[in-house]
C-alpha cells in the first residue's frame, strides 16, 4: 500500500502522523510519534504530500521534509481552528465549554461521539475526520470550506 497523502499535528515533544493511501484509506495511523522519530518515519516513507497547519515550526519541518522529496502544503490555523477539539491536553475550562457550545455541523457531531465512546476515542476520530477533510481538499485543490 502507498501513501499517497500524510497529514501531521505537530506539537511540542509528541506527533501525530495519518497517512492515507489512494483511495483515501488509512496506511499509516501513528498517534504519538516522539519528536526525535518524526524525521526518521518521515525519511522512510516514498515521497508523498504531506498536509500541517502552518506555525513556526511547520516551516522547520517542511524543509527537512521536503529533502527526501515530500511536497509539503502548510494550511492557515484559522482553517484548521475550527475543527480542533480542546481538551485535557493543556487547554482551559472556559475553551471546554466553548466547544461543548458549539452548533456547526463538526462540532455536534464531535460532541456526540464523545458522549457515546469518551474523551479519547473522540479526540482520535476528530483528527482521522480533519485529516480525511484535508486530504481531500490537497487532492482536489480546492480552498477550504466550512461545512453546512
Amino acid at each position: 500500500m502507498v501513501i499517497v497523502t500524510d497529514g501531521i499535528d505537530l506539537a511540542t515533544n509528541v506527533f501525530a502522523v495519518h497517512g492515507v493511501d489512494e483511495s483515501g484509506k488509512p496506511a499509516l495511523v501513528r498517534q504519538e510519534v516522539a519528536r526525535a522519530k518524526l524525521l526518521e518515519l518521515i525519511a522512510h516513507l516514498q515521497p508523498c504530500l504531506a498536509g500541517m497547519e502552518a506555525c513556526s515550526g511547520a516551516h522547520h519541518w517542511a524543509r527537512e521534509f521536503a529533502q527526501f522529496g515530500h511536497t509539503v502544503r502548510l494550511m492557515d490555523p484559522k482553517f484548521v481552528a475550527p475543527y480542533r477539539m480542546s481538551g485535557e491536553r493543556g487547554k482551559n475550562d472556559a475553551a471546554d465549554a466553548a466547544a461543548k457550545n458549539r452548533t456547526d455541523p463538526v462540532s455536534c457531531w464531535a460532541n456526540s461521539v464523545q458522549e457515546r465512546r469518551g474523551y479519547w476515542k473522540a479526540v482520535v476520530a476528530t483528527a482521522a475526520k480533519n485529516a480525511r477533510m484535508c486530504w481531500a481538499m490537497l487532492q482536489r485543490g480546492e480552498a477550504f470550506k466550512l461545512p453546512v
